[in-house]
């Protein structure tokens, strides 16, 4: 009698441990965050839909938690702050000397179709909780802060719309806007190669087996 006591103690005890198991992988495993990565003329970004992820870990996106959507990406501080369309004396200068960087953001409060509508190339990622963590904590690191540990915001325009912050890196033929966003992938988890990736072409190429293609034109 003792021993069968034994063994229904026994079943009740693994009975338990298992609902225990399966509710600790349940909730935060299951989750996916979409990711956009898009390319538009010019600018490589990625859109991300604002969260308390996004809120928690990338201190600068909190100036616009009024908004639905940032467009986030990093590229050269003269090129990317400029009012032309494209300037080649700046291209040039970005690309062969080594130059001081930002950090773009720009809000939308619009549905991410008509956000994506204006893009050339657009993959949708689905991202795990912890993989848009990792990925928020690497664009955070790119920021550069002041004495008292604040950001630097170098420009806005369209009534603060859109957002430059200084960065911390340098920008050049090897450090690309297109480089910035795949070691923010592989940051993320993604199993990419980030050393030869200079063109959006590259990234494109590299990452879209990981996520759906929305717009492609060639």
């Amino acid at each position: 009698m003792k021993t069968v006591n034994k063994i229904y103690l026994l079943i009740i005890i693994l009975f338990f441990l298992q609902i225990c198991y399966c509710y600790s992988f349940s909730d935060s495993s299951s989750t996916t965050c979409d990711v956009y990565l898009i390319k538009s003329r010019w600018h490589t970004g990625l859109i991300f839909k604002i969260n308390e992820i996004l809120l928690n870990n990338i201190e600068a996106v909190r100036f616009f938690s009024k908004m639905k959507y940032v467009d986030i990406g990093w590229g050269d501080k003269d090129f990317y702050q400029s009012n032309k369309d494209f300037d080649i004396y700046l291209a040039f200068k970005a690309l062969f000397i080594p130059t001081e960087s930002v950090v773009r953001i720009e809000g939308y409060k619009n549905e991410i179709d008509e956000i994506i509508s204006y893009s050339d190339v657009c993959i949708k990622f689905e991202f795990s909780e912890k993989q848009l963590t990792n990925l928020s904590k690497f664009i955070d690191s790119s920021f550069s802060r002041n004495e008292k540990n604040k950001l630097i915001v170098t420009l806005k325009k369209a009534g603060n719309q859109t957002v430059f912050f200084k960065s911390e890196y340098k920008y050049h033929i090897l450090e690309t806007c297109n480089k910035w966003v795949a070691k923010g992938l592989a940051a993320a988890g993604f199993s990419i190669s980030t050393t030869w990736i200079i063109t959006a072409e590259n990234l494109f190429e590299e990452v879209k087996k990981y996520g759906k293609i929305i717009r492609w034109k060639e």
